[in-house]
């Protein structure tokens, strides 16, 4: 067994000396760095290259009936944030999954204030479905409906007042 240092003290310094050496805090903390990104980067490779193989294996062991993603989704409505929640059919479905409760109100509101100004078409056939508000509002102002006159509307309501059903319980409206 060796002898211990003896290590001498300087009463004249107001600090004690540390013999613990920078360098090797640091060589030591450099290689602990890399060996950690090194086994993460390994990991990483690692779980791909499982995630891969098992992927592999699902689809060549797939069975003829296996549903889609999109076939196993719930019928619609969907509830908001769930897999497969979105607004529109077809080519003009947009997917609102990861977006904020809004943006299927603000993506609605969109259409429909389109829809109101330009109307729509069947897209199989091109005939018009609907049409935009202000022509439909010129077209129904040139047909000229008429009301009834206030007198038959009168008898009309009357008449309607005075039928007993089981939901007005024998009750009637009396008018003065």
């Amino acid at each position: 067994m060796s002898k211990p240092k003896k290590v001498e003290i300087d009463l004249s310094k107001p600090y004690e000396e540390n013999d613990i050496k920078l360098r090797g805090t640091v060589i030591f903390c450099g290689v602990t760095f890399v060996m950690i990104v090194l086994s993460f980067g390994i990991m990483w490779y690692v779980n791909k290259w499982v995630n891969a193989g098992i992927a592999a294996e699902e689809e060549k062991n797939r069975g003829p009936m296996a549903l889609t993603k999109e076939e196993r989704l719930p019928p619609e409505p969907r509830l908001q944030l769930a897999p497969g929640f979105g607004v529109g059919e077809g080519e003009n479905r947009i997917s609102l999954e990861l977006l904020d409760p809004h943006a299927e109100y603000r993506e609605v509101s969109k259409r429909w204030a389109e829809l109101a100004k330009n109307g729509a078409k069947d897209p199989h056939t091109g005939a018009v479905t609907a049409l935009p508000v202000d022509e439909a509002k010129a077209k129904l102002l040139e047909k000229g409906e008429k009301q009834r006159p206030p007198e038959e509307a009168q008898k009309a309501l009357a008449e309607a007042n005075s039928i007993f059903s089981g939901a007005s319980a024998g009750r009637v409206i009396v008018t003065r």
